[in-house]
């Protein structure tokens, strides 16, 4: 089971259609490999079918939505989710919204280099001044020291990397924002396959993140 998951206010805005494409495909490919947070966008839909169902009827029962809010919030903590997410932790197949993505079928993809430890594939977003990538990154491969010009969205998909924030493997998610600084490292015993949404180019100090932030922001 991922580790570090999605909060509720983008599950709820997810849920809500309120999000932009390529955040939209960053939640619905980390839904398919979290139950928790399945369970708990499940939950911000059914509120979004009270309001519907309710909009020209009666009013809503008082406490309704709190007692799906509770339900939330239990179904974190529940047991039951560990055998299903063990079977999905096995899985090493890129999720489907990032698959639909691809500007060409799995066997056939070209990975762009830049130096010899990041590889990259640029994919189809059509959202003003956001990109969205598949970054290959070699073992112990270290990214500079950065900050941000907009939101960064990273989802593991296999291997895994640590920052200043703690650990990532399959699945997790870390989302940083323009206030945060970080210096990502991969793991040391093999590859890290990540998806990547960045909101504006990377901030990265000198001639050579130059460079690199205007490739890969």
């Amino acid at each position: 089971m991922p580790n570090s998951h999605l909060d509720d206010l983008i599950l709820a805005e997810y849920a809500s259609s309120s999000l932009g494409e390529a955040q939209s495909v960053f939640v619905a490919s980390h839904l398919t490999l979290c139950p928790d947070c399945r369970r708990v966008n499940q939950g911000f839909e059914k509120i979004g079918g009270l309001f519907i169902h309710h909009e020209n009827d009666s009013p809503i029962e008082d406490g309704c939505f709190y007692k799906i809010l509770d339900n939330i919030e239990s179904s974190r903590e529940s047991k039951e989710l560990k055998k299903q997410d063990d079977i999905l932790a096995e899985l090493k197949e890129i999720p489907k919204p990032i698959r639909d993505k691809l500007p060409e079928s799995l066997g056939s993809i070209k990975w762009k280099k830049l130096g010899k430890n990041i590889s990259f594939i640029e994919l189809e977003c059509n959202q003003p001044k956001t990109s969205m990538k598949l970054m290959k990154l070699s073992a112990g491969t270290h990214i500079p020291v950065h900050s941000h010009g907009g939101k960064e969205y990273t989802m593991v998909l296999s291997g895994g990397f640590s920052d200043q924030y703690g650990r990532y493997e399959r699945g997790d998610v870390a989302i940083r924002d323009v206030l945060e600084i970080h210096e990502p490292v991969v793991d040391e015993d093999s590859e890290c396959v990540c998806f990547v949404v960045t909101e504006a180019p990377l901030k990265i100090k000198g001639f050579i993140g130059f460079i690199i932030s205007k490739i890969l922001g």
